[in-house]
């Protein structure tokens, strides 16, 4: 049986504090596309303007940490209006690798997060770069 807990800062207090300090969660999302699809699509129920039970403990749940990801996301959207053209689209091309579901090759793997090192000014995006370098053997 599995004790260990994990910690994590509130969502609300941090994004409340500086909304630029708030990052996605790269690697491992709180709320997980599949519920996002679940509490997307359209129900009898939810149209009529009520939510099941189920999904008011699901919403309760989530709720805090889909608003620190919604933030974080408008943030990280903030800070790639202010680069330069070439760099914009470096940048936006490494958090799209980095969000993928499917295999990357190590390579570019690599890149992206070298990418993020040098042209993200989020030090959380930076630090789950790192960690994805250190995590395949490269030092950044």
């Amino acid at each position: 049986m599995n004790t260990s807990t994990r910690s994590f800062p509130d969502p609300r207090a941090v994004a409340m504090a500086d909304p630029q300090a708030v990052t996605p969660l790269l690697l491992d999302e709180m709320v997980t596309d599949e519920m996002l699809r679940h509490l997307g699509r359209h129900d009898p129920v939810r149209d009529r303007g009520e939510i099941s039970p189920g999904d008011q403990i699901i919403l309760a749940m989530i709720l805090p940490d889909l608003c620190g990801e919604l933030l974080a996301r408008r943030g990280a959207a903030l800070t790639i209006v202010h680069l330069p053209g070439e760099d914009q689209l470096n940048l936006k091309a490494a958090r799209k690798i980095l969000r993928s579901e499917g295999p990357v090759a190590r390579d570019i793997l690599v890149t992206a997060c070298q990418t993020l090192l040098n042209l993200s000014k989020d030090t959380i995006e930076q630090n789950s770069a790192r960690d994805i370098l250190r995590q395949i053997g490269v030092v950044a």
